[in-house]
């Protein structure tokens, strides 16, 4: 049977290359479309709660603020708390255990948080961390996994999603803000960019098509379809392209901001557009 099949290839080389073209275009094509979830989030509910007190030094803060703050939320039941100093802030993370839904770990939080008050200097006020999730896209693994190991150190873990498609393929919103950085470049200027660039970065966060704007033809659309009414669609864009990144954003029906921000050499390099409430 082998020897049959390896004499077939012999005789039908032609057809033996359109497949395998084939099977290799078919593999790049799922890759870049198939909606996958990468990374799960597997962990506890976690809730922050920062304290400013102005002027204060790292060691002012732990005794008045933060060992306080966490010897009153030891009562809470929760899995853990944790307390960090810094210069002028307290952040004390409650944790916990499996199963807790995070609405109802704020809720308890947000109790114990009237009676911890009465344990500070006066006029300083705890509040609860931002309620606020988000979910990154990339069609790279690696770059999932690192992008959850940095949520993980900054104790974001079940506010952030990780998500591996193809920009917005895998998302249905409605969402309030859309922020990317999409690849830019001209598939020609390419060879020409500074070789630390041109070496070090992948040539896909690189290449934005012949001219660039690639990736803004997909990502546009998506965002009006996205976007709640209200909501902000922010992108990057390179030398010469917020021009023409606002007449695609115009032509989903996103209203452009005008002028685009711009970088300190003056280049305009973050272009706006709104999805305006009806």
């Amino acid at each position: 049977m082998i020897a049959k099949l390896i004499e077939f290839s012999i005789r039908n080389k032609l057809l033996v290359l359109l497949m395998t073209a084939a099977l290799v275009g078919a593999g790049i094509w799922a890759m870049q479309n198939s909606s996958i979830d990468a990374i799960p989030d597997l962990s506890d509910a976690q809730v922050i709660v920062i304290t400013d007190y102005p002027g204060q030094a790292p060691q002012v803060i732990e005794d008045q603020v933060t060992y306080p703050l966490t010897t009153a939320f030891s009562a809470i039941g929760a899995k853990a708390v944790r307390g960090f100093s810094m210069f002028e802030t307290s952040m004390v993370y409650i944790i916990f255990p499996d199963g807790t839904d995070l609405h109802t770990a704020r809720e308890r939080v947000l109790e114990y948080l009237n009676y911890a008050k009465g344990l500070l200097p006066p006029g300083v006020e705890p509040k609860l961390g931002p309620d606020a999730t988000g979910v990154g896209t990339d069609i790279s693994l690696e770059a999932l996994r690192m992008a959850r190991d940095n949520a993980a150190r900054l104790g974001l873990t079940q506010r952030a999603a990780f998500v591996a498609c193809n920009y917005t393929a895998a998302l249905s919103g409605p969402f309030d803000l859309i922020v990317s950085n999409p690849p830019y470049i001209r598939s020609a200027d390419i060879a020409g960019l500074d070789r630390e660039v041109r070496e070090y970065d992948p040539p896909r966060a690189l290449d934005g098509g012949p001219d660039g704007l690639a990736a803004y033809r997909v990502i546009a659309p998506d965002a009006a379809r996205l976007l709640a009414p209200g909501g902000t669609l922010i992108v990057e864009a390179g030398y010469g392209q917020s021009g023409p990144i606002a007449e695609l954003m115009s032509a989903t029906g996103l209203t452009p901001d005008v002028p685009p921000k711009a970088d300190l050499a003056g280049i305009p390099r973050a272009v706006a557009g709104r999805r305006l409430p009806r």
